[in-house]
């Protein structure tokens, strides 16, 4: 059944006008299930699953739109796309050698690393309103497919995520993160930043806002280096 349309602002380009539903990851990304979803109370305060809303399809939101939402999607949409079929092969084919609390090594060939970091970034516009207000180089990294410049202060990162049962998809749009350090019997604030997440089968992909660094998950902006037509075998070490 056909989604409906529904008017909005778009979050990449700000327009005002009607709304495509944006699969996020995209819908062939392994993301056309029907899954139940709940809300933050409904899991860490009232602690009560009854109530899930149940959603058809694969997850996403009405936030782009039709234009934002076909451009990004051709360019760079079969190459997240390709990512994550491999990866998530890769991931099952080694499920019961897999130390969940370790890392785990993959090497995708002829593959095109600028156009899948720029589908990552299209993701975060799309579960974080008001990015493209905070980082409007962002949105010319996405508008513009031979861009490569990433703002400085914005960073993401990507762990491979995979369970062999029902997995658990998240969205963390905003939330803060105040590092600590410890002097003596005292623990001292020593840092604080933004981070935002995306868990979805193969993939957690991480966007950090400020000064935040993720030490354990790989650290992709350096794919920004590579121009929207050039490929590479790029190898994958990543926390599962």
């Amino acid at each position: 059944m056909a989604r409906k349309k529904k008017t909005g602002v778009c979050q990449i380009c700000g327009k005002q006008g009607k709304l495509s539903f944006e699969h996020v990851p995209n819908k062939k990304a392994l993301n056309s299930a029907t899954i139940i979803e709940y809300t933050f109370e409904d899991v860490f305060i009232k602690k009560d699953k009854s109530k899930g809303h149940k959603v058809q399809g694969g997850i996403g939101q009405y936030t782009l739109c039709e234009q934002c939402n076909n451009d990004t999607g051709s360019w760079y949409g079969d190459e997240f796309t390709i990512w994550s079929c491999n990866c998530m092969d890769f991931l099952y084919q080694r499920s019961l050698r897999l130390d969940f609390s370790d890392e785990a090594v993959v090497t995708l060939l002829n593959v095109y690393p600028l156009r899948f970091l720029k589908q990552v970034v299209v993701c975060f516009f799309s579960v974080s309103p008001g990015l493209a207000q905070q980082y409007p180089e962002l949105v010319k990294f996405v508008k513009d497919k031979y861009e490569q410049h990433t703002p400085e202060g914005c960073n993401f990162y990507i762990n491979f995520h995979y369970s062999t049962t029902s997995p658990t998809l998240r969205r963390w749009p905003l939330a803060g993160v105040i590092s600590v350090q410890q002097e003596g019997k005292k623990i001292i604030p020593s840092g604080f930043s933004v981070i935002c997440e995306i868990a979805h089968p193969p993939f957690q992909l991480i966007m950090t806002l400020g000064a935040g660094y993720h030490k354990k998950a790989g650290y992709i902006n350096i794919f920004n280096q590579y121009d929207y037509d050039q490929q590479d075998n790029v190898t994958l070490k990543l926390g599962v």
